[in-house]
């Protein structure tokens, strides 16, 4: 694969991270999950949003550079553009629930920064991404995601989007690197 610009996106739950991770590892790229864009992380382990200039202009910065792997669950219409490679992993509803809560329950931070109603509003987010109808109004919003929305823009960039349907077609994914 000789892509140098790779967008991973999909819903929570679904192996992002995990998947950007091993990519920038292989190819010696950097990885920025774009929580790190729309949101200032404090040492606390708690976040403030920013202003849209100001994710705006992180990232532009960050979409310029010659190689970059991206992930977030946010649909932004510049990524997708100025992406070489659309990795969208479109798991399903019981496979991101099942990897939210192992990763809740394995991991002692988690529990104990964010704790059992977060993780409980997290199901709720993450099952009405995958249940609910797109809002159409809410389509430019790049912090909307639905799986919907998603289908509907990766016809838009089939010419350089790979879709994962499950932690098998993942794994397949990645002995081919």
């Amino acid at each position: 694969m000789n892509k140098k610009r790779i967008y991973v996106i999909g819903p929570s739950g679904s192996g992002k991270t995990y998947l950007a991770k091993i990519i920038s590892k292989h190819f010696d790229i950097p990885h920025t999950n774009l929580d790190y864009v729309f949101f200032d992380h404090k040492v606390s382990k708690s976040r403030d949003e920013v202003e849209e200039k100001e994710w705006r202009r992180r990232l532009n910065k960050l979409i310029k550079e010659d190689s970059w792997v991206i992930e977030g669950v946010n649909p932004i219409n510049e990524v997708f553009e100025t992406a070489d490679l659309i990795i969208f992993l479109r798991l399903n509803i019981t496979q991101t629930l099942v990897s939210q809560w192992k990763r809740y329950l394995t991991d002692e931070v988690q529990r104990r920064e964010h704790g059992f109603i977060n993780n409980l509003k997290l199901s709720k987010y993450l099952i009405k991404q995958h249940i609910e109808e797109e809002n159409l109004s809410k389509s430019e919003d790049p912090k909307y995601f639905r799986i919907r929305k998603m289908d509907r823009i990766a016809k838009n960039y089939s010419n350089k989007t790979l879709i994962l349907i499950s932690r098998r077609e993942v794994n397949k994914f990645i002995e081919t690197l």
